[in-house]
């Protein structure tokens, strides 16, 4: 039986004055019950937790309709709690099934009282079990899927059949495997790809590559072919995709891959865009997207390194985080310097582009290695490391980066906050930075400030009725490119140039060596 349409459950935040409407903490998260046609005034509230007021929870109906599953969450850690409710009984009350953020627990689905989880609870890689609500104790958890070596990136219950999205040295591979038991089945889709699930389907799959654009591919046992196919400017044919492992400064080996002109051994001295995003569905994966132009005719080369968090083996991502958040730019710097070791390009050709937490990185790695690059686009970055968990939802990365307000976790943090580590005197590339007026997560003071205290040709652009890392519709209905006054295509040779500077209350920020206490960045907005 499907989920019942005559309800669906809201996560609703307490209004914020006008004036802090984009900056107030993000607290005091309720679960809502929603029927259609009322006013969200009648909702009644299922869940809500008073006394940890940065808790966030979403709500999940069983495909029966039976049960909803509470999904509770403390910051950006991937560990999770999980309580029920019988929705069959009027007067029930949330139960708990995990009341302790002691692993990751993702709810797939259910056979009347057996829940079935994706967890990393002893298996860094993921399995399966399966809990019985009336013996839930860890001790007679039941394996359904054993863990491999390959990390389970996503998975679903579809009717009686596991679908498992697995990464393979950061590319997708999908298995389905019986509920009733037996041998897994590989789905036939195309290698070196990015793979999301399609919704309750065992056949249909969103699928992505350095040559083709998302996809949808629909699979038989047989084969698998695109639902549309997809006219390209291009021949895919004419490239081939080749997997290479980058060596950082701590001597770990990451692997890329990267897609070439099949008639290119190099594009010796090339101009490159060196582009980092937050993909979806790879959860927080880098792609390094270089774009090349040689000859009038578009060449493309791509490396996709994998996260240090996330759907990665938790001793990996604990390389990343917090202390060790210096590894992260150690891999992305790497990265930069292997392309010019092997003559696909040389510094001043070199540009690089990242969004989010992809503009922190590359805004950390302009300050430490800016004569590496030749231009820089950090979009809507989180630039002030001491005062970002004050602002809006930035109090759960925390437990990604640290907290400012803890002295060890300062001396840390201002090591590599962009906005405090510029280098007086030092030849900084051509930067644009770009942020949106309306973006709740990295308010745009972080991008503001930044740009103010910059030492380098200097560009903001500030969109408008945006959020946080997507333009405007106005913007996609006026067929402009993502940023105006840069071509589509990557050029031979970038120039921004200089059109705004800082109030002079920005553009002198006093050094911060040592950790202030409470006050730390009090006088700046």
């Amino acid at each position: 039986m499907g989920r019942p349409r005559r309800r669906f459950l809201l996560r609703p935040l307490p209004r914020a004055s006008a004036a802090g409407a984009l900056q107030a903490l993000n607290e005091n998260y309720q679960l809502c019950y929603h029927k259609r046609g009322t006013p969200q005034s009648a909702d009644r509230v299922v869940y809500q937790r008073p006394d940890q007021p940065r808790w966030s929870f979403s709500g999940t109906v069983s495909e029966d309709g039976r049960y909803l599953v509470i999904d509770l969450r403390s910051g950006t850690s991937v560990n999770r709690q999980l309580y029920y409710l019988d929705l069959t009984k009027p007067s029930a009350e949330p139960q708990p099934l995990i009341a302790e953020f002691y692993a990751a627990h993702d709810f797939l689905g259910n056979r009347g009282t057996r829940f079935y989880l994706l967890t990393n609870y002893e298996a860094p890689r993921y399995r399966i079990v399966e809990i019985d609500l009336a013996k839930p104790e860890r001790a007679n958890w039941r394996t359904v899927v054993a863990e491999s070596q390959d990390t389970i990136k996503q998975a679903q219950l579809a009717g009686g059949t596991f679908v498992l999205n697995y990464l393979h040295d950061v590319a997708g591979r999908v298995k389905l495997v019986p509920l009733s038991g037996g041998p897994a089945r590989d789905v036939p889709l195309p290698p070196n790809s990015t793979i999301t699930l399609g919704p309750a389907s065992a056949s249909v799959f969103a699928v992505s590559g350095f040559t083709m654009p998302e996809t949808i591919y629909e699979c038989s046992p047989a084969a698998c072919r695109p639902m549309i196919p997809v006219k390209l400017p291009f021949e895919p044919a004419q490239f081939v995709t080749r997997q290479v492992f980058v060596a950082s400064r701590t001597a770990q080996r990451s692997p890329c891959s990267s897609a070439i002109a099949k008639a290119q051994a190099r594009w010796r001295q090339s101009g490159i865009a060196l582009r980092l995003w937050r993909l979806q569905y790879l959860r927080h994966a880098r792609l390094l997207h270089l774009c090349h132009r040689l000859d009038g005719a578009r060449r493309r080369l791509c490396l996709r390194q994998p996260a240090r968090r996330r759907r990665i083996r938790r001793a990996v991502a604990q390389a990343g985080m917090k202390q060790n958040k210096q590894n992260v730019f150690d891999d992305f710097i790497a990265a930069a310097e292997w392309l010019i070791a092997e003559k696909y390009t040389s510094s001043p050709k070199l540009a690089i582009r990242g969004g989010s937490n992809g503009g922190l990185l590359v805004g950390a790695v302009l300050n430490q290695r800016p004569e590496l690059f030749g231009a820089a686009i950090p979009s809507v970055g989180v630039m002030d490391m001491l005062r970002f968990d004050r602002f809006t939802i930035g109090h759960a990365w925390t437990s990604d980066y640290g907290d400012p307000r803890n002295p060890e976790d300062f001396r840390i943090l201002v090591k590599y906050s962009p906005l405090h580590n510029i280098r007086p005197g030092a030849k900084y590339p051509a930067t644009m930075v770009t942020t949106a007026d309306h973006d709740d997560r990295v308010v745009p003071a972080h991008s503001f400030k930044y740009a103010a205290a910059l030492h380098a040709p200097i560009l903001i652009r500030i969109e408008t009725s945006a959020g946080h890392g997507r333009e405007s519709h106005q913007q996609a209905h006026r067929g402009g490119g993502r940023h105006p006054g840069i071509p589509s295509q990557c050029p031979r040779r970038l120039k921004l140039h200089p059109i705004w500077r800082g109030a002079s209350r920005f553009a002198k920020l006093k050094k911060v060596t040592e950790w202030p206490g409470s006050s730390v960045g009090r006088a700046r907005p």
